[in-house]
């Protein structure tokens, strides 16, 4: 594999939705401002919330600041000669691995999360360009979609600036997180998700502009968010959250808070939540939690070297896999950005390209975004692959749909039409793998 530049990728709702708050509020004029229309009840109120600057006071489970040893021996260590490097892979072909089980068209501009197998979340703008989106729920098997939202649950609790700002669901329950562009307030919501359907909305958490429109989490019942300081607000060096509710059952409470910012997003797979907090007052380290979602039991931690910060982290069955956005010079193997993988016999395997997406692993093979196609790595054969890009793909080329341990790899891209630019769509690939793989 030779190394290629890094492209840059697909608009994220939140640089989306940022450039259009950044160029005015004028969409707070249209009379369709977004509201949930599958929870016409919409249940839940602010006295249910927990507020983002006083957290719920049930103690953490896993080891916070006063409990955190420093010392040489605690913290990651990786050789440059424990770090596997992708790029000296031999290429195979793609069809040596998967199979094509399904392709089907969405909607431009459309984003989508996977919930397993057969369904995913998806984010559809109203028209090009929309900042205002349809809530689907989407068959992998069929591309059929099913409508769960058209109105923010928030224009009727106070907020008429309020729309859908991003979701993620299990099978049982859907989460969301609105924005009320009038204030930039945000609030987390959550609602029982059937065969195509939601069910009665509850208001999970709310804040203010100080602190960012929280990243989620679902795992079963249970949903987790992040509460972290804006780095250009008034609450800039307070500390960080991860918080968890069960739907319909108690308060939310505080699993562990961070000496400001954690260092990426929250993220579940296989019912384990992978979380990055900062565990010093004084210095630069991060500390890598993985927490069984069941009862926020510790499974595994890892503390990185001083001033490293990674940009996605996830547990999978053989350990941790990271990625890291910048050069650090003086921490041997992990010096270079790219995304590393844990392997069984202690070495870590590196993909060395710029991370955009959280990876996916798939039976043996571990797939991640390079550049502008998704590629497998099959360690024990020392061999890659790429997913050919589809004809006319925009340059940021294809966006994995899941991460972490998946039965399913589904990726999509947004395929652009020159003649008729009405025509351009979002195609969407469902792969499986081949037998005996």
């Amino acid at each position: 594999m030779e190394r290629q530049p890094f492209c840059q990728t697909a608009v994220s709702r939140r640089r989306f939705l940022g450039s259009a708050i950044s160029a005015g509020a004028a969409i707070l004029g249209s009379a369709s401002i977004l509201s949930l229309g599958a929870c016409r009840s919409q249940g839940g109120s602010a006295s249910n919330a927990t507020a983002a600057s006083a957290p719920a006071s049930k103690a953490a489970v896993v080891p916070t600041l006063g409990e955190v040893t420093l010392d040489a021996a605690s913290i990651l260590r990786v050789s440059k000669d424990q770090v596997v490097q992708a790029t000296d892979f031999k290429e195979a072909k793609t069809n040596q691995y998967l199979i094509e089980e399904e392709r089907f068209d969405l909607p431009l501009g459309s984003q989508a999360y996977q919930i397993d197998s057969n369904r995913a979340i998806a984010l559809v703008p109203r028209s090009e360009g929309d900042t205002l989106v349809d809530l689907n729920l989407l068959d992998l098997r069929n591309g059929k979609m099913s409508l769960l939202a058209d109105t923010a649950a928030g224009t009727s609790q106070g907020h008429p600036g309020a729309l859908v700002y991003d979701a993620r669901a299990s099978e049982s329950v859907l989460a969301w997180t609105e924005l009320d562009i009038a204030d930039l307030s945000w609030q987390v919501y959550a609602a029982p998700l059937a065969a195509s359907a939601t069910g009665q909305a509850q208001l999970l958490d709310m804040g203010t502009s100080d602190y960012e429109t929280p990243q989620l989490a679902v795992v079963q019942d249970k949903v987790y968010w992040t509460v972290m300081p804006n780095p250009s607000g008034a609450a800039q060096y307070q500390d960080s959250y991860l918080k968890t509710a069960f739907l319909g059952r108690g308060e939310p409470w505080t699993v562990l808070t961070s000496s400001g910012r954690l260092s990426c997003d929250v993220i579940a797979s296989d019912g384990v939540v992978c979380v990055a907090p900062r565990v010093d007052d004084k210095n630069i380290y991060y500390r890598l939690f993985a927490l069984s979602a069941s009862d926020e039991a510790q499974l595994a931690s890892l503390i990185l070297p001083q001033s490293l910060r990674v940009s996605q982290a996830v547990w999978l069955p053989q350990g941790f896999c990271f990625s890291i956005e910048g050069n650090n010079p003086n921490v041997g193997g992990l010096s270079s950005f790219g995304t590393y993988w844990a392997l069984p016999d202690g070495k870590w395997l590196c993909l060395g390209r710029m991370p955009s997406l959280t990876p996916v692993q798939l039976g043996n093979l571990f797939c991640a975004r390079s550049t502008t196609s998704i590629v497998g790595l099959d360690v024990a054969n020392g061999c890659f692959f790429a997913i050919p890009t589809l004809a006319d793909s925009a340059d940021y080329g294809d966006i994995l749909m899941g991460w972490g341990v998946q039965d399913k790899l589904i990726v999509y891209g947004t395929v652009q039409n020159s003649n008729d630019p009405a025509k351009s769509k979002v195609i969407a690939r469902v792969f499986s793998l081949k037998n005996g793989i």
